[in-house]
Protein backbone atom coordinates (compact mmCIF):
# COMPACT_ATOMS: atom_id res chain seq x y z
CA UNK A 1 0.00 0.00 0.00
CA UNK A 2 1.41 3.23 -0.92
CA UNK A 3 1.59 6.11 1.78
CA UNK A 4 0.15 9.24 0.97
CA UNK A 5 2.74 12.21 0.56
CA UNK A 6 3.21 14.84 3.49
CA UNK A 7 1.25 17.60 1.84
CA UNK A 8 -2.03 15.57 2.25
CA UNK A 9 -3.62 18.08 4.67
CA UNK A 10 -4.88 14.42 6.36
CA UNK A 11 -1.27 14.11 8.05
CA UNK A 12 -1.74 17.72 9.41
CA UNK A 13 -5.26 17.41 10.85
CA UNK A 14 -4.15 14.10 12.88
CA UNK A 15 -1.20 15.90 14.10
CA UNK A 16 -3.08 18.42 15.39
CA UNK A 17 -6.02 16.84 16.82
CA UNK A 18 -8.79 17.79 14.06
CA UNK A 19 -9.02 14.35 12.83
CA UNK A 20 -9.63 12.10 15.46
CA UNK A 21 -8.97 8.38 14.59
CA UNK A 22 -9.31 4.90 16.41
CA UNK A 23 -5.62 3.65 15.57
CA UNK A 24 -4.85 -0.05 15.90
CA UNK A 25 -0.90 0.01 15.64
CA UNK A 26 0.29 0.74 19.26
CA UNK A 27 3.52 2.12 18.00
CA UNK A 28 1.34 4.51 16.19
CA UNK A 29 -0.39 5.82 18.94
CA UNK A 30 2.77 6.08 20.99
CA UNK A 31 4.51 8.18 18.61
CA UNK A 32 0.99 10.39 17.87
CA UNK A 33 0.85 11.37 21.41
CA UNK A 34 4.39 12.52 21.60
CA UNK A 35 4.16 14.33 18.03
CA UNK A 36 0.74 15.78 18.69
CA UNK A 37 1.63 17.13 22.36
CA UNK A 38 5.04 19.02 20.95
CA UNK A 39 2.73 20.73 18.28
CA UNK A 40 0.19 21.76 21.01
CA UNK A 41 3.05 23.75 22.45
CA UNK A 42 4.93 25.00 19.82
CA UNK A 43 3.16 25.31 16.29
CA UNK A 44 6.84 24.82 14.32
CA UNK A 45 6.97 20.89 15.37
CA UNK A 46 3.67 20.23 13.29
CA UNK A 47 6.03 20.34 9.93
CA UNK A 48 8.19 18.06 11.78
CA UNK A 49 5.87 15.61 13.58
CA UNK A 50 4.17 14.94 10.16
CA UNK A 51 7.38 14.22 8.53
CA UNK A 52 7.96 11.55 11.35
CA UNK A 53 4.62 10.12 11.45
CA UNK A 54 4.55 9.43 7.59
CA UNK A 55 8.01 7.79 8.21
CA UNK A 56 6.48 5.50 10.07
CA UNK A 57 3.71 4.92 8.36
CA UNK A 58 5.77 4.47 5.05
CA UNK A 59 8.66 1.74 6.94
CA UNK A 60 5.31 -0.47 8.19
CA UNK A 61 3.26 0.11 5.70
CA UNK A 62 3.19 -3.85 4.93
CA UNK A 63 2.20 -4.78 8.11
CA UNK A 64 -2.00 -5.41 8.60
CA UNK A 65 -2.09 -2.79 11.85
CA UNK A 66 -0.77 -0.15 9.65
CA UNK A 67 -2.94 -0.91 6.78
CA UNK A 68 -5.91 -0.75 8.78
CA UNK A 69 -4.95 2.81 10.29
CA UNK A 70 -4.21 4.24 6.78
CA UNK A 71 -7.49 2.66 5.82
CA UNK A 72 -9.17 4.48 8.53
CA UNK A 73 -7.39 7.71 7.96
CA UNK A 74 -7.46 8.22 4.05
CA UNK A 75 -10.26 6.56 3.45
CA UNK A 76 -10.60 2.63 2.03
CA UNK A 77 -10.73 4.31 -1.83
CA UNK A 78 -8.10 6.52 -1.21
CA UNK A 79 -6.64 7.41 -4.28
CA UNK A 80 -2.93 9.08 -4.20
CA UNK A 81 -4.71 12.21 -5.33
CA UNK A 82 -1.70 14.04 -7.39
CA UNK A 83 1.48 13.95 -5.54
CA UNK A 84 5.17 13.67 -5.86
CA UNK A 85 6.20 10.11 -5.07
CA UNK A 86 9.82 8.34 -4.88
CA UNK A 87 10.85 6.05 -7.72
CA UNK A 88 10.84 3.22 -5.73
CA UNK A 89 7.44 3.64 -4.15
CA UNK A 90 5.67 3.67 -7.57
CA UNK A 91 7.61 0.60 -8.25
CA UNK A 92 6.08 -1.03 -5.34
CA UNK A 93 2.40 0.02 -6.38
CA UNK A 94 3.08 -1.25 -10.09
CA UNK A 95 4.03 -4.43 -8.79
CA UNK A 96 0.82 -4.66 -6.76
CA UNK A 97 -1.78 -3.79 -9.71
CA UNK A 98 -2.43 -0.89 -9.22
CA UNK A 99 -2.78 2.11 -12.01
CA UNK A 100 -1.66 4.96 -12.46
CA UNK A 101 -0.77 8.50 -14.80
CA UNK A 102 2.75 9.45 -14.59
CA UNK A 103 4.70 12.78 -15.45
CA UNK A 104 8.35 13.19 -14.94
CA UNK A 105 11.61 13.13 -16.71
CA UNK A 106 12.38 10.65 -19.44
CA UNK A 107 15.64 9.03 -17.45
CA UNK A 108 13.09 8.08 -14.44
CA UNK A 109 9.95 7.26 -16.55
CA UNK A 110 11.75 4.66 -19.14
CA UNK A 111 13.64 2.88 -16.12
CA UNK A 112 9.79 2.25 -14.72
CA UNK A 113 8.69 -1.40 -14.93
CA UNK A 114 5.63 -2.71 -17.28
CA UNK A 115 2.62 -2.29 -15.69
CA UNK A 116 -0.66 -0.59 -15.49
CA UNK A 117 0.31 3.17 -16.16
CA UNK A 118 0.87 5.34 -19.11
CA UNK A 119 2.99 8.70 -18.67
CA UNK A 120 4.44 11.86 -20.34
CA UNK A 121 7.81 13.24 -19.85
CA UNK A 122 6.57 17.10 -17.86
CA UNK A 123 9.00 19.70 -16.91
CA UNK A 124 7.58 20.98 -13.91
CA UNK A 125 5.12 20.15 -11.34
CA UNK A 126 2.43 22.61 -9.47
CA UNK A 127 2.24 21.81 -6.13
CA UNK A 128 1.07 23.33 -2.21
CA UNK A 129 4.76 23.45 -1.79
CA UNK A 130 7.51 22.81 -4.49
CA UNK A 131 8.40 22.42 -7.78
CA UNK A 132 9.61 18.82 -8.38
CA UNK A 133 13.22 18.82 -8.97
CA UNK A 134 13.96 15.59 -10.78
CA UNK A 135 15.99 13.52 -8.91
CA UNK A 136 14.69 9.91 -8.18
CA UNK A 137 11.04 11.05 -8.26
CA UNK A 138 7.79 11.46 -10.38
CA UNK A 139 4.66 12.56 -10.41
CA UNK A 140 2.06 10.32 -10.29
CA UNK A 141 -1.84 10.11 -10.23
CA UNK A 142 -3.24 6.32 -8.57
CA UNK A 143 -7.23 5.67 -10.01
CA UNK A 144 -9.32 4.82 -7.26
CA UNK A 145 -9.36 1.08 -6.10
CA UNK A 146 -13.04 1.34 -7.21
CA UNK A 147 -12.40 1.58 -10.75
CA UNK A 148 -14.07 -1.76 -12.77
CA UNK A 149 -11.14 -1.53 -15.40
CA UNK A 150 -8.69 0.10 -17.55
CA UNK A 151 -8.05 -0.25 -20.84
CA UNK A 152 -4.45 1.21 -22.57
CA UNK A 153 -4.44 2.03 -25.78
CA UNK A 154 -2.05 3.59 -28.38
CA UNK A 155 -2.71 5.45 -31.50
CA UNK A 156 -0.38 5.61 -34.00
CA UNK A 157 -2.12 7.79 -36.65
CA UNK A 158 -4.49 10.29 -37.22
CA UNK A 159 -7.14 8.06 -38.79
CA UNK A 160 -7.44 5.66 -36.11
CA UNK A 161 -7.18 8.55 -33.42
CA UNK A 162 -10.55 9.79 -34.88
CA UNK A 163 -12.81 6.88 -33.41
CA UNK A 164 -11.70 7.02 -29.66
CA UNK A 165 -14.56 9.02 -28.76
CA UNK A 166 -16.79 6.05 -30.38
CA UNK A 167 -14.41 3.30 -28.81
CA UNK A 168 -14.97 4.56 -25.25
CA UNK A 169 -17.43 1.83 -23.08
CA UNK A 170 -20.43 3.07 -21.04
CA UNK A 171 -19.42 4.99 -18.09
CA UNK A 172 -15.89 5.22 -18.79
CA UNK A 173 -13.27 8.71 -19.18
CA UNK A 174 -9.91 8.52 -21.20
CA UNK A 175 -6.48 10.16 -20.30
CA UNK A 176 -4.77 11.05 -23.18
CA UNK A 177 -1.15 12.13 -23.64
CA UNK A 178 0.56 13.56 -26.99
CA UNK A 179 4.11 14.33 -27.51
CA UNK A 180 4.18 18.34 -28.19
CA UNK A 181 4.58 19.63 -31.72
CA UNK A 182 4.88 16.01 -32.73
CA UNK A 183 2.53 15.28 -35.77
CA UNK A 184 -0.21 13.52 -33.73
CA UNK A 185 -0.52 16.86 -31.88
CA UNK A 186 -0.89 18.93 -34.79
CA UNK A 187 -3.69 16.67 -36.03
CA UNK A 188 -5.21 16.13 -33.04
CA UNK A 189 -5.52 20.12 -32.73
CA UNK A 190 -6.89 20.57 -35.76
CA UNK A 191 -9.19 17.57 -36.00
CA UNK A 192 -10.71 16.53 -32.87
CA UNK A 193 -13.98 18.38 -33.13
CA UNK A 194 -14.72 16.45 -36.12
CA UNK A 195 -14.20 13.27 -34.94
CA UNK A 196 -17.15 10.81 -34.66
CA UNK A 197 -18.96 11.53 -31.73
CA UNK A 198 -16.69 14.33 -30.28
CA UNK A 199 -17.34 15.11 -26.85
CA UNK A 200 -19.58 12.25 -26.30
CA UNK A 201 -17.86 10.71 -23.60
CA UNK A 202 -15.37 12.03 -20.94
CA UNK A 203 -11.92 12.52 -22.39
CA UNK A 204 -9.02 15.06 -20.38
CA UNK A 205 -5.20 14.71 -21.38
CA UNK A 206 -2.13 16.82 -21.61
CA UNK A 207 0.75 17.37 -24.17
CA UNK A 208 3.42 16.63 -23.00
CA UNK A 209 7.15 18.74 -22.87
CA UNK A 210 10.40 19.55 -22.19
CA UNK A 211 12.24 22.48 -20.14
CA UNK A 212 12.24 25.10 -22.44
CA UNK A 213 15.59 25.45 -23.42
CA UNK A 214 15.86 21.75 -24.38
CA UNK A 215 12.77 22.50 -27.17
CA UNK A 216 14.21 21.95 -30.43
CA UNK A 217 16.65 19.39 -29.77
CA UNK A 218 14.87 16.71 -27.19
CA UNK A 219 11.92 15.14 -28.14
CA UNK A 220 8.63 14.92 -25.33
CA UNK A 221 8.02 11.40 -25.09
CA UNK A 222 4.41 9.61 -23.77
CA UNK A 223 5.16 6.47 -22.43
CA UNK A 224 2.66 2.61 -22.60
CA UNK A 225 3.46 1.13 -19.48
CA UNK A 226 1.59 -1.94 -20.27
CA UNK A 227 5.42 -2.55 -22.58
CA UNK A 228 7.12 -0.34 -20.91
CA UNK A 229 7.37 1.30 -24.15
CA UNK A 230 8.48 5.59 -25.10
CA UNK A 231 7.02 7.08 -28.39
CA UNK A 232 7.32 10.52 -30.18
CA UNK A 233 4.78 10.23 -32.43
CA UNK A 234 1.48 8.45 -30.73
CA UNK A 235 -1.42 8.99 -28.18
CA UNK A 236 -1.54 6.97 -25.76
CA UNK A 237 -4.92 7.00 -23.93
CA UNK A 238 -6.18 5.58 -20.96
CA UNK A 239 -10.00 4.51 -21.04
CA UNK A 240 -11.36 4.09 -17.05
CA UNK A 241 -14.45 1.91 -16.56
CA UNK A 242 -16.54 2.98 -13.50
CA UNK A 243 -18.96 1.33 -11.57
CA UNK A 244 -22.80 2.35 -11.88
CA UNK A 245 -22.94 4.61 -8.94
CA UNK A 246 -19.82 6.65 -10.05
CA UNK A 247 -19.67 9.48 -12.53
CA UNK A 248 -17.31 11.97 -14.14
CA UNK A 249 -17.21 15.49 -15.09
CA UNK A 250 -14.23 17.55 -17.05
CA UNK A 251 -14.06 21.17 -16.96
CA UNK A 252 -11.50 23.49 -17.33
CA UNK A 253 -10.33 27.01 -15.85
CA UNK A 254 -9.24 29.93 -17.90
CA UNK A 255 -9.04 33.62 -16.77
CA UNK A 256 -8.79 34.95 -19.87
CA UNK A 257 -10.97 37.04 -22.44
CA UNK A 258 -11.64 38.84 -25.13
CA UNK A 259 -10.21 42.57 -25.38
CA UNK A 260 -11.66 45.32 -27.50
CA UNK A 261 -8.92 45.34 -30.11
CA UNK A 262 -8.64 44.61 -33.20
CA UNK A 263 -10.15 41.45 -34.40
CA UNK A 264 -7.72 39.04 -36.13
CA UNK A 265 -8.63 36.17 -38.35
CA UNK A 266 -6.46 33.66 -40.37
CA UNK A 267 -7.34 32.33 -44.35
CA UNK A 268 -6.08 28.87 -43.13
CA UNK A 269 -6.11 26.45 -39.70
CA UNK A 270 -2.91 25.85 -38.41
CA UNK A 271 0.03 26.60 -35.94
CA UNK A 272 2.07 29.07 -37.77
CA UNK A 273 1.10 32.32 -39.58
CA UNK A 274 2.96 34.65 -41.83
CA UNK A 275 -0.30 37.02 -42.97
CA UNK A 276 -3.56 37.29 -41.42
CA UNK A 277 -6.46 39.56 -41.37
CA UNK A 278 -6.46 42.24 -39.29
CA UNK A 279 -10.03 44.13 -39.44
CA UNK A 280 -10.52 42.29 -42.95
CA UNK A 281 -7.14 43.60 -44.09
CA UNK A 282 -4.32 41.57 -45.04
CA UNK A 283 -1.27 42.58 -43.07
CA UNK A 284 2.16 40.77 -42.40
CA UNK A 285 1.16 39.15 -38.83
CA UNK A 286 4.95 40.16 -37.35
CA UNK A 287 4.84 43.40 -38.46
CA UNK A 288 1.51 43.76 -36.56
CA UNK A 289 2.80 42.16 -33.41
CA UNK A 290 5.62 44.12 -32.99
CA UNK A 291 3.75 47.64 -33.24
CA UNK A 292 0.68 46.47 -31.35
CA UNK A 293 1.33 43.59 -29.20
CA UNK A 294 3.11 44.98 -26.21
CA UNK A 295 2.22 41.93 -23.33
CA UNK A 296 3.40 38.66 -25.68
CA UNK A 297 2.57 36.39 -22.51
CA UNK A 298 -1.01 37.34 -23.06
CA UNK A 299 -3.12 34.72 -25.26
CA UNK A 300 -5.17 35.17 -28.35
CA UNK A 301 -8.50 34.18 -27.56
CA UNK A 302 -11.80 33.34 -29.51
CA UNK A 303 -15.16 33.38 -27.79
CA UNK A 304 -17.27 30.12 -28.91
CA UNK A 305 -20.90 31.00 -27.78
CA UNK A 306 -19.50 32.08 -24.21
CA UNK A 307 -16.66 29.61 -24.19
CA UNK A 308 -13.37 32.20 -24.06
CA UNK A 309 -10.46 29.83 -25.58
CA UNK A 310 -6.91 30.77 -25.59
CA UNK A 311 -3.66 30.12 -27.97
CA UNK A 312 -0.87 31.35 -26.68
CA UNK A 313 1.26 33.16 -28.87
CA UNK A 314 5.21 30.72 -28.26
CA UNK A 315 7.83 33.17 -30.98
CA UNK A 316 8.28 34.59 -34.38
CA UNK A 317 10.72 32.48 -36.61
CA UNK A 318 12.49 36.05 -37.69
CA UNK A 319 14.07 33.93 -41.18
CA UNK A 320 10.33 32.57 -42.48
CA UNK A 321 8.38 35.60 -40.84
CA UNK A 322 5.91 32.94 -39.27
CA UNK A 323 4.66 33.56 -36.19
CA UNK A 324 4.29 30.31 -34.05
CA UNK A 325 1.57 29.57 -31.42
CA UNK A 326 1.13 26.86 -29.09
CA UNK A 327 -2.03 26.24 -30.33
CA UNK A 328 -4.06 26.42 -33.81
CA UNK A 329 -5.73 29.50 -35.25
CA UNK A 330 -8.61 28.47 -37.64
CA UNK A 331 -10.41 30.19 -40.46
CA UNK A 332 -13.41 31.58 -39.79
CA UNK A 333 -13.06 32.47 -35.94
CA UNK A 334 -12.39 35.92 -34.75
CA UNK A 335 -9.41 36.42 -32.50
CA UNK A 336 -8.92 39.09 -30.41
CA UNK A 337 -5.62 39.92 -27.91
CA UNK A 338 -6.80 39.23 -24.00
CA UNK A 339 -7.88 41.32 -21.83
CA UNK A 340 -4.88 42.45 -19.55
CA UNK A 341 -4.76 41.13 -16.30
CA UNK A 342 -3.63 42.98 -13.25
CA UNK A 343 -3.00 40.30 -10.13
CA UNK A 344 -3.02 36.87 -12.29
CA UNK A 345 -3.45 34.86 -8.43
CA UNK A 346 -6.05 36.93 -7.54
CA UNK A 347 -8.03 36.37 -10.55
CA UNK A 348 -6.87 32.20 -10.78
CA UNK A 349 -7.92 32.03 -7.61
CA UNK A 350 -11.33 33.48 -7.89
CA UNK A 351 -12.22 31.34 -10.23
CA UNK A 352 -10.97 28.11 -8.77
CA UNK A 353 -13.39 25.24 -7.36
CA UNK A 354 -13.65 24.32 -4.56
CA UNK A 355 -13.21 20.76 -4.22
CA UNK A 356 -14.84 18.48 -1.41
CA UNK A 357 -13.19 15.85 0.39
CA UNK A 358 -15.32 13.14 -0.90
CA UNK A 359 -14.39 13.76 -4.52
CA UNK A 360 -11.12 12.31 -6.71
CA UNK A 361 -9.51 14.93 -8.12
CA UNK A 362 -6.85 15.25 -10.94
CA UNK A 363 -5.72 18.42 -13.30
CA UNK A 364 -3.12 20.13 -15.70
CA UNK A 365 -2.39 23.21 -15.98
CA UNK A 366 -0.69 25.02 -18.58
CA UNK A 367 3.40 25.76 -18.59
CA UNK A 368 2.84 29.16 -19.59
CA UNK A 369 0.50 29.80 -16.86
CA UNK A 370 2.73 28.53 -13.95
CA UNK A 371 5.84 29.97 -15.40
CA UNK A 372 5.19 33.47 -16.68
CA UNK A 373 2.24 34.51 -13.61
CA UNK A 374 4.18 34.60 -10.36
CA UNK A 375 4.86 30.88 -10.17
CA UNK A 376 1.05 29.86 -8.30
CA UNK A 377 3.17 26.80 -6.53
CA UNK A 378 1.98 27.64 -2.54
CA UNK A 379 -1.43 28.76 -3.90
CA UNK A 380 -2.47 25.50 -4.80
CA UNK A 381 -5.23 23.41 -2.85
CA UNK A 382 -3.16 20.49 -1.55
CA UNK A 383 -5.67 17.99 -3.37
CA UNK A 384 -4.90 19.38 -6.84
CA UNK A 385 -1.06 18.83 -7.64
CA UNK A 386 -0.94 18.44 -11.02
CA UNK A 387 2.11 18.45 -13.78
CA UNK A 388 2.83 21.40 -16.07
CA UNK A 389 2.14 20.86 -19.40
CA UNK A 390 2.42 22.33 -23.49
CA UNK A 391 -1.44 22.17 -23.95
CA UNK A 392 -4.62 20.78 -21.96
CA UNK A 393 -6.80 18.13 -23.22
CA UNK A 394 -10.70 19.01 -22.23
CA UNK A 395 -12.36 17.24 -25.06
CA UNK A 396 -9.70 19.13 -27.79
CA UNK A 397 -6.77 20.85 -26.93
CA UNK A 398 -6.80 23.80 -24.70
CA UNK A 399 -3.64 26.60 -24.21
CA UNK A 400 -3.05 28.63 -20.90
CA UNK A 401 -5.99 27.22 -19.05
CA UNK A 402 -6.51 24.39 -16.28
CA UNK A 403 -7.85 21.18 -16.74
CA UNK A 404 -9.56 19.24 -14.01
CA UNK A 405 -11.27 16.04 -13.87
CA UNK A 406 -14.03 15.01 -10.59
CA UNK A 407 -14.76 11.52 -10.28
CA UNK A 408 -17.95 11.47 -7.98
CA UNK A 409 -21.17 9.48 -6.30
CA UNK A 410 -23.82 9.69 -8.50
CA UNK A 411 -26.28 12.08 -7.13
CA UNK A 412 -23.68 14.11 -5.43
CA UNK A 413 -21.09 16.67 -7.19
CA UNK A 414 -17.15 16.71 -6.78
CA UNK A 415 -17.19 20.57 -7.14
CA UNK A 416 -18.76 23.60 -5.27
CA UNK A 417 -19.02 26.54 -7.60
Amino acid sequence: MIVPPVSDPRWHDLVTGQLQIDLDSLATKILLARISALAALDPTAIEPGVEELRSLFKKNSQTPKIQRDLLKVFGSNYHMGSAIYEFDEIVQGLSEGRTFLLAGPEAILSRLPAGNWIGGTAPLIEGETMDLTFSNQVFATEMPDFILGAEIKVYEDSSSLAHLFKEAPPNSFSIIIIPYLSPMHLSFALNAPTYPGFATTPLAGWISGVPVGDIGSTLPKVFNGRKAQSLTNAAVVMTVTLPPDKFVEVDAVNIFEQGSGDIIMVETDGFDHAEVLINGQRKLFAEYIRANWHDSWLPLVADYHGLMVNSSFHKIDEPTGQVKFFAPLFKGVEYRLAKAITNYEVEFLKKMPVVKKCAYVFSFNCFVNYMLFNELKVKTPANLFRPTTFGEIAYQLFNQTMVYITISEEGSRGIDY
